[in-house]
């Protein structure tokens, strides 16, 4: 599980942390999910909480796109910089 205590939101520096971090969270509820279905012997609960680690997979999935579309933008402008003469960062 995470380490960050609850209601203590770090300082990001930019969209990339702050996707990277969300990700890491996707993937600690869909453990978490599991986790607790594992430790139900009641089957309906048991598939319900197996589809909401699921549907955290389709979370964490989507932010994977949404930050490999920033990095990639990100790459881009610091292409152009580099274009007309400063180093990228």
């Amino acid at each position: 599980m995470s380490k960050r205590r609850k209601g203590i939101i770090p300082e990001f520096k930019n969209l990339v942390e702050i996707l990277e971090e969300a990700v890491i969270h996707e993937q600690e509820s869909h453990d978490y999910y599991l986790e607790a279905a594992e430790r139900t012997q009641d089957p309906e609960l048991q598939r319900f909480l197996r589809h909401l680690a699921e549907v955290e997979l389709t979370h964490k999935a989507d932010l994977e796109a949404k930050l490999e579309m920033v990095r990639a933008g990100q790459d881009m402008i610091n292409d152009l910089i580099y274009a007309f003469g400063d180093p990228p960062p």
